[in-house]
């Protein structure tokens, strides 16, 4: 009969087995008093204070129906002008009205021709009303204009239940098959 012997290729292992379960026993004396914190910081109501304190830039909340002030003023978005218009010939029709702060014509790059949209700026919404008023269904270059306000305070059901139907388009989009 052979002689079976049994080899021991982790020398000591048994030590540390021991010195694990003093760490366990370590361990759950330290977590038994430890207090559970959650956030970036632990001092978080001596972090507001300090915030509350200090003044910072704010937009003011200036609205008029549901027009919406922007930064600096008042923003009216001029559709259908035509595609070789100017700044200089934007500029002209609204001129009258008041002071236009900024005028905004996007150029498509790939034909060089103006989107067919502007942004104006206006310093006072007497000014920005004026203009729409006065200008929305009249002509620019042959060209009949529509004019309002750019940025308008909608209410919030609206905004919910237009980007619930998008994420369901989306959704059904990708069940459908590709068609080619």
């Amino acid at each position: 009969m052979a002689d079976t012997y049994e080899l021991d290729l982790e020398p000591g292992a048994d030590d540390f087995a021991e010195d694990e379960m003093m760490l366990d026993d370590d361990t759950t004396k330290i977590k038994s008093h430890a207090t559970k914190r959650k956030g970036r910081g632990f001092n978080d109501h001596e972090d507001r204070d300090e915030f509350t304190k200090e003044k910072f830039d704010t937009v003011e909340a200036d609205t008029a129906g549901n027009a919406q002030k922007s930064v600096e003023g008042w923003v009216i978005i001029v559709t259908g002008i035509h595609k070789e218009a100017s700044e200089d010939v934007v500029e002209e029709k609204f001129a009258d009205f008041g002071d236009i702060q900024n005028i905004t014509l996007n150029v498509d790059r790939r034909t060089g021709y103006i989107k067919g949209y502007a942004l104006l700026e206006f310093k006072s919404y007497q000014e920005a009303k004026e203009a729409i008023d006065e200008c929305d269904n009249t002509e620019l270059l042959g060209q009949t204009i529509h004019c309002d306000f750019a940025f308008v305070k909608g209410n919030d059901s609206s905004i919910k239940s237009r980007g619930s139907r998008q994420s369901r388009r989306g959704r059904d989009r990708s069940k459908s098959p590709r068609r080619r």
